[in-house]
Formats: C-alpha cells, sequence, structure tokens
C-alpha cells in the first residue's frame, strides 16, 4: 500500500469513528443502536459474524443478541439459551465478567474448558468462525457485557483490529453508561398481528408479525426455548387473562422499539374465545434524523451540530456538550446552511421534519 492509499484509508478510519462517536452519544439504548454500530464496526474491521451480551451487576447476560451466524447455530442459541445464562455451566459466557483479563482482545479462550464448551463448539467452530476478537464493557468499572467479531479460519484478526476496537469501544461504552430508556419521541413503522386461542396455542400468524419476532434479540426475559412465541407474548396474554384491561408491554430492539397489545377477539366468556396480538414497531426520532444528517455532504462534526439544533440545542449548550469554540460553531453553521440551502435555524428544522413527517406517538 502506497503512502498515499494509507492516508486515504486513515482519513476515512477516523470519519467512521466520528460517525460512531455521534450515534452513542445520541443517548439511545445501546440495543437499538447496536446494528448501527456493527455496521461501523464492520467499515473499521470487516468481520463475518458478531454477538452482543449484556449483563446484570452479576455477571448474568440478560440480552444475547447475533448476526450472520449460520441456522443451525442460531437455532441451538434460541433452544439452549439456558446454557448460555446458567452462571454454573461450562457453556456459561463468562469472558464478559472477567476483570482480570484486557477489555479488548481474544477474550472468548479465558480458559480450556471453556474452549472445549459448547458455546464454542456450537457458536465457533461449528460456524467455520474460528477468530473472535473481543470488547469488555464496563458500567463504573464494573463489568456489564461485551461483544464479539467473528471472522472465518483464513482472514485472523491483526494488531490494528485491536487497536481499532479499542478505540471505538470508548464510545460504546459510553453509549451503555448514558442511555435513556424511555424518553423518545417514536415514528411507527410496521404493524402486525398474531391470534392464538385460549390455550395460548397459536391461530394465526401474518408474515408481518413473523418478520417482527424476528427482530427479538436472544434475550433470556423474551425467549423461552420449544415455545411458538417470546416469553412476552405470553406475558400479555396472562394479563389479560387474569383481568388488565388491554394489557401492554414495551421493548427495545434492535434499531427501534416495539409494542405488543393484547386483547380479546370474543366475548371473554366464550369458550371459542382467541387472543388477539397487536405488534407495533416505532423508530426514535432522533437516530432517523441523525442517519438522514449521515447521507448529506456534511462533515462528522458538522453533522453533530446540525443534529443537535435540530432536536432542541441551542448555542450556548452545543458550545458545551461538543466542548467547541464560538468561531467553530459558526463555520458549522455556514456548511450546514450552504449543503442544506436553508438560512435559519427554523429552516433547518422544517427541512428536516422532512424526514418524520408522521405525527410522533410515544411507546
Amino acid at each position: 500500500m502506497n503512502l498515499t492509499s494509507f492516508r486515504k484509508n486513515d482519513r476515512t478510519r477516523r470519519g467512521t469513528l466520528h460517525r460512531l462517536r455521534n450515534l452513542c452519544c445520541t443517548q439511545l439504548p445501546l440495543l437499538t443502536i447496536a446494528p448501527s454500530i456493527f455496521e461501523y464496526l464492520n467499515d473499521l474491521i470487516p468481520h463475518d459474524a458478531y454477538g452482543m451480551a449484556l449483563t446484570s451487576p452479576n455477571g448474568e447476560p440478560y440480552v444475547l443478541y447475533y448476526k450472520n451466524l449460520n441456522p443451525h447455530s442460531m437455532r441451538y442459541v434460541q433452544e439452549n439459551t439456558e446454557l448460555f445464562l446458567n452462571l454454573k455451566t461450562e457453556s456459561h459466557i463468562r469472558w464478559i465478567n472477567c476483570p482480570m483479563l484486557p477489555k479488548v482482545g481474544n477474550l472468548l479462550r479465558p480458559d480450556d474448558p471453556y474452549f472445549h464448551s459448547l458455546t464454542y463448539q456450537m457458536i465457533v467452530r461449528q460456524s467455520g468462525l474460528h477468530h473472535t476478537l473481543d470488547l469488555r464493557l464496563e458500567r463504573n468499572h464494573v463489568p456489564a457485557g461485551g461483544l464479539t467479531l467473528y471472522r472465518h479460519m483464513s482472514h485472523p484478526f491483526n494488531h490494528q483490529d485491536h487497536r481499532l476496537l479499542e478505540q471505538a469501544g470508548v464510545y460504546i461504552e459510553y453509549a451503555l453508561n448514558h442511555q435513556l430508556e424511555d424518553d423518545e419521541d417514536t415514528i411507527e413503522s410496521d404493524q402486525a398481528l398474531l391470534i392464538v386461542n385460549s390455550q395460548n396455542d397459536l391461530v394465526m400468524m401474518t408474515d408481518a408479525a413473523k418478520e417482527l419476532l424476528n427482530l427479538f434479540p436472544i434475550h433470556y426475559e423474551f425467549w423461552e426455548p420449544y415455545k411458538a412465541l417470546p416469553k412476552s407474548c405470553y406475558q400479555v396474554i396472562n394479563e389479560l387473562k387474569y383481568g388488565q384491561q388491554v394489557p401492554k408491554l414495551t421493548l427495545t430492539i434492535p434499531n427501534g422499539i416495539l409494542t405488543l397489545r393484547a386483547e380479546w377477539l370474543t366475548a371473554q366468556t366464550a369458550t371459542e374465545s382467541c387472543i388477539a396480538i397487536h405488534l407495533k414497531r416505532s423508530l426514535p426520532r432522533s437516530l432517523i434524523i441523525l442517519k438522514k444528517l449521515e447521507e448529506l455532504d456534511l462533515s462528522p462534526q458538522e453533522c453533530l451540530v446540525a443534529f443537535s439544533l435540530i432536536t432542541g440545542l441551542n448555542k450556548n449548550e452545543i458550545l458545551q456538550k461538543l466542548s467547541i469554540s464560538p468561531a467553530v460553531f459558526k463555520d458549522c453553521i455556514k456548511a450546514i446552511y450552504q449543503s442544506l440551502d436553508v438560512h435559519s435555524v427554523s429552516e433547518l428544522i422544517t427541512f428536516a421534519s422532512q424526514w418524520t413527517m408522521q405525527k410522533p406517538i410515544k411507546s
């Protein structure tokens, strides 16, 4: 690689890291922005599959989120979730609770028992994904989760990959520590319906409902092995049966928020009564705005200034939050106005409103 190509690639990596920083400063839940995080990580560190786990203070995972594993491995994870969550089993993914190990590196093999465990055999070896690069996430210096990038046998990770994940990890950990769970206006994206009978047997499920259920991460609170539906569906069903009026449950999912609502389809006393579960996926307004801004001809810093203005911050708040000078702010404003052909903050906000024309709904 010549010097010009090296410098160009280095500028590209810096730009990707800046965009990742912008995303992680939105205060959206880490699981919501996880797909976008891994898109940026793939630009920085190409990989064939990835996984993420979030844990409780005792090290027990409550979210397992994998992507691009082969169907056999994915089915194994879904049907044997308890193996990954039971702290007493060798299959438990305890690499994310090893504070004595480095935060970044090949943490998936902390000891021989783990290397020979079902977790390694089923997720790594049988997937053909022999190389891993891991990042442990911490909350107030306490292990709180981690993520893993996987590669096939012929493409091992190198020291540059290690360094890039370490840089990216600073932003990802910031997102974990500053996420807000329920403060977002959202834009309705998809709706679907499924029906069960009074014995909880599945009667009807639309293709749209299948697609929405596939958005569930493998989650201890969500999924029970060998059940037709995620655990949360049965939760709203049981709440309806035991007297709660039209129960509703809101869940954080990759790329958005999923709301489940249950209601009787016929008279509650009838033996043939069925229950409808309405599924609704909503997208955070701020995530839509940020993604649209990134498609424009703006630098990462200009994009973040525009995002801050559109989402309600004033000049002084932006100067403090972004630690920039009034002169830099002025230059960013000039570039934003020229790029979007607007002349004031109000015009900028009006311009951005076209991306979220639907009336926001509270999840």
